[in-house]
């Protein structure tokens, strides 16, 4: 017995050292190519037998026959154990476990099970997921461009990283659209040889152009080129804490204008209206260029208007410890020849309003009412009713309330009156 064992020890021991010898074992084959070569059985030609189930298989197991082996039984000793997984219908994807979250083939990297292979997915025809540990995918450029067209336009990324839209149209715009939900959206274009927008459209509530939570005063620039191809120049700035100035970037009030500013109304728009507004002039000061709201005592406007044969407001008043001096003038505008050559119907003057205390309120106590031939006119007057004569345009009456401090007019509407007050308003 012992013999035998010797004997074929010794017999195994010699095929054993032959192929130990060569460094390679071979199946199949008798001149393996790598340390383990197996190849598939072949005719007496060369030929591979069509009746051969060729192929290697490594150790088929399920995920919950894998979880069963615990989590400690494979460690750094393991690295490249090889198993196919058949099954992960049970069993947990938890510890070295977590990536067996599909059949196939799995490796051990010495601490966690990793998919051998992937199936590829085609992104042209399917949908996929990115996987794997971490949060973050990187996709290099490697000093390439990558194209997105579509049948108007194309996005680029170019290959230092930056993002371009361009118009593939012979008109039209490249464009950027970004949707909020609930139909809200804002749009960025560009179109052809002409302008560049940017508005909202659909649900958004308000277009906000600003600068927020920065860590100092941060301003909103406006920036504008001359043209021929000149590089732009800030023309108007608003600070970090509100302040607008134009054509200064160190705006010291509310609004700071270096430069001029034309106040204009279209023709149109200087035909009066059917109401009147009192308004209080501005001042200058001359030390500092700031602009304010003339006080107390300064004259004061309210105009521009067509009574039109209503009792049209002019002006509140105070009921008492007031004096004013109402001046004015009418004139014939938007009516015909006939009325405009109206003499009569021309009147200018001075109106003097007194108030003296809660037991006195305000009332008309003198006027001095003068035609377009320069005469006195011969009106009617009481405390609180002026009635000025008129000729086609008929009679013009101003009525004074001193309950409410209401100075009213009533005229015809082709009568356009300018009022100016000193002191009182």
């Amino acid at each position: 017995m012992k013999n035998n064992i010797i004997t074929g020890v010794l017999l195994l021991g010699s095929f054993t050292i032959s192929h130990a010898q060569q460094g390679s074992v071979g199946i199949n084959t008798s001149t393996p190519k790598s340390t383990l070569d197996v190849n598939g059985k072949k005719d007496a030609g060369g030929v591979l037998l069509t009746t051969d189930i060729t192929g290697l298989q490594a150790p088929r197991l399920t995920r919950l026959e894998l979880t069963n082996k615990g989590n400690t039984l494979y460690g750094v000793d393991q690295k490249g154990a090889l198993v196919y997984i058949t099954d992960v219908s049970t069993g947990t994807a938890a510890s070295q476990r977590a990536n067996i979250t599909s059949i196939g083939y799995y490796y051990f990297d010495g601490a966690l099970w990793q998919k051998l292979i992937d199936a590829p997915v085609n992104i042209y025809n399917s949908d996929g997921s990115l996987t794997g540990a971490g949060t973050t995918r990187t996709l290099n450029l490697n000093s390439k461009n990558m194209n997105f067209v579509g049948s108007d336009q194309r996005t680029t990324w170019n290959s230092s990283g930056a993002l371009s839209q361009t118009n593939l149209a012979t008109s039209g715009s490249a464009s950027l659209l970004l949707n909020g939900g609930n139909s809200a959206q804002l749009s960025v274009q560009q179109f052809s040889g002409a302008d560049a927008q940017i508005f909202t459209v659909g649900g958004s509530t308000s277009l906000v152009i600003g600068t927020h939570a920065t860590a100092t005063a941060t301003p909103i620039r406006f920036v504008t080129s001359a043209g021929s191809n000149a590089l732009g120049t800030e023309k108007a700035r608003i600070t970090g804490d509100g302040k607008f100035g134009i054509g200064t970037n160190s705006p010291s009030t509310t609004l700071d204008i270096e430069g001029t500013m034309r106040l204009s109304q279209s023709v149109t728009a200087n035909i009066p209206a059917n109401t009147g507004t009192t308004v209080t002039p501005l001042m200058i000061d001359r030390a500092t260029g700031k602009v304010i709201i003339a006080p107390k005592g300064v004259p004061s406007v309210s105009g521009g208007f067509r009574p039109g044969g209503t009792n049209t407001l002019v002006t509140t008043l105070p009921l008492n410890n007031t004096i004013v001096r109402v001046s004015f003038v009418c004139h014939i505008d938007g009516s015909n020849e006939l009325n405009n050559s109206d003499a009569t119907d021309y009147h200018y003057g001075d109106i003097d309003i007194v108030g003296l205390g809660s037991a006195n309120p305000i009332k008309f106590v003198r006027n001095e009412i003068r035609g377009a031939d320069g005469a006195v006119k011969t009106v009617t007057m009481t405390d609180t009713n002026i009635t000025i004569p008129g000729g086609i345009q008929g009679n013009v009456a101003l009525n004074l309330n001193p309950t409410n401090g209401e100075l009213r007019i009533s005229s015809q509407l082709s009568m356009s009156y300018v009022f100016e007050f000193l002191g009182g308003l």
